[in-house]
């Protein structure tokens, strides 16, 4: 073959053209707009090459939120997506976002993988660099461990500090979560747990009843009584017609009957709205009738927290005597 003034033979092989391959903001659109779980892991399955860390948690995000993912739990392609991300987070070698880290967490949690490691990973990254992410980006992060039961301590306590300090930067739903999470961790912070009581007292109307409960609930659990019960009376007096609003103070009214802070006018209002409906619908399973798992979950929706003292009394009215103990 001849060959050219350089020297090389001009049999070699041609300058590579332009690439096939999809670009990142492209490959990322187009797993967004997947229709089910299993087209989102036919994409990040026929674009392995092109596959990067945001895209791959864009990935896994949509499975999460996708209301067939557990249709996919077994699928093969999903093991190696979370294998690939896996892999990537160990490098070390790359700058990842806040944004996609607490992702990339939270759809851990959400899918309840089994490969806790990439949990560590990205403990270990935001301990690094907690200071770069945002209040919102640390909760979801910690809400994921909580979810996920997964105790990295040293993560766990350096987002539980970093909140500590910039609490005044989260919205009430947020403070909702950081005591859940705590709670759920069992992880009896006293700063924290001082700083979302006092965010919760001061700004009491701003909080929806979800988030002012999850804050009573994590309090007491976690060893506060007195102080979540003080919160509690404070939101009885300052939330006086939650009876009269059952579609969004339910969780709120619950928990003041449960724990014996409620008025009798509430009382009255929970036994009717919960109480009395659950207990018939127990007796009716208890006979043998079918009842469909959407009316279960509403009533379970109703009064996330109830106690066995109003469950026998609810039960009592149906000449059922309900009794408890160790056997």
């Amino acid at each position: 073959a001849a060959e050219t003034a350089g020297g090389s033979s001009s049999s070699s092989a041609p300058a590579p053209g332009p690439s096939t391959g999809l670009s990142a903001e492209r490959l990322q659109a187009k797993i967004a707009g997947a229709v089910g779980p299993f087209d989102v892991l036919a994409i990040t399955f026929g674009h392995t090459l092109e596959l990067d860390f945001v895209s791959a948690v864009v990935a896994l995000d949509v499975l999460s939120r996708h209301p067939q993912r557990t249709q996919v739990e077994r699928d093969m392609r999903l093991a190696k997506l979370v294998f690939d991300l896996n892999w990537m987070l160990h490098g070390g070698r790359r700058s990842f976002r806040s944004r996609d880290l607490a992702k990339c967490a939270m759809a851990y949690a959400s899918l309840g993988l089994g490969t806790p490691s990439m949990m560590f990973c990205i403990g270990a990254e935001v301990g690094k660099r907690v200071q770069d992410f945002k209040p919102s980006e640390l909760v979801t992060v910690l809400l994921a461990f909580a979810l996920a039961n997964i105790r990295d301590m040293r993560a766990i306590e350096a987002m539980s500090a970093e909140l500590t300090r910039r609490l005044d930067q989260c919205s009430p739903k947020e403070v909702g979560e950081f005591a859940w999470a705590l709670a759920l961790l069992r992880c009896r912070e006293r700063p924290a747990l001082a700083a979302i009581s006092d965010a919760a007292g001061s700004a009491l109307r701003d909080f929806p009843s979800v988030a002012l409960v999850r804050v009573f609930w994590s309090l007491d659990a976690l060893g506060q009584h007195a102080t979540g019960a003080m919160l509690l009376r404070r939101a009885v007096e300052v939330f006086p017609d939650a009876p009269r609003r059952a579609v969004d103070a339910h969780e709120l009214l619950a928990a003041a009957c449960v724990a014996g802070a409620a008025p009798d006018a509430w009382q009255d209002s929970f036994d009717a709205s919960v109480l009395r409906p659950l207990a018939a619908s127990l007796a009716c399973l208890a006979g043998g009738a079918a009842l469909a798992a959407s009316e279960l979950r509403a009533l379970a929706a109703t009064a996330p927290h109830l106690g066995a003292v109003h469950t026998a009394r609810a039960l009592r009215s149906l000449g059922v005597a309900a009794t408890s103990g160790s056997g």
